[in-house]
């Protein structure tokens, strides 16, 4: 929660380097290597939507006193049903994410 006084670029930072894994570290040389530097469009796009996302959510958020999205639906729709759905949609996303997290990085040592 950065004590609630965090600003703009560390939280955007801190968004940015959530997505960093082992699948963009090993995957980002191959797409640089076969498309040549049009990749840095996806580059620029992705911290673009980081900083863009910064600035737009934060500021929902933070008047809210909120520390999860699963809390903003449970308030936005007034269901604990909508924050029950949430966070199963998102715990089934996170492991179907890890499992191909997992599995590129250890076909590329096993090669």
């Amino acid at each position: 929660m950065g004590n609630r006084k965090m600003s703009l670029i560390p939280t955007a930072l801190s968004i940015l380097v959530l997505f960093q894994s082992a699948i963009l570290i090993l995957g980002a040389p191959a797409e640089m290597y076969t498309k040549g530097t049009q990749y840095y469009l996806y580059t620029f796009g992705q911290m673009l939507a980081v900083l863009l996302a910064s600035v737009v959510y934060v500021p929902l958020f933070y008047p809210l006193r909120l520390t999860s999205m699963y809390e903003y639906l449970e308030l936005r729709f007034n269901s604990r049903a909508a924050k029950l759905t949430g966070t199963i949609i998102n715990t089934i996303s996170t492991l179907i994410y890890s499992g191909l997290a997992s599995f590129a990085p250890s076909t590329a040592l096993q090669a």
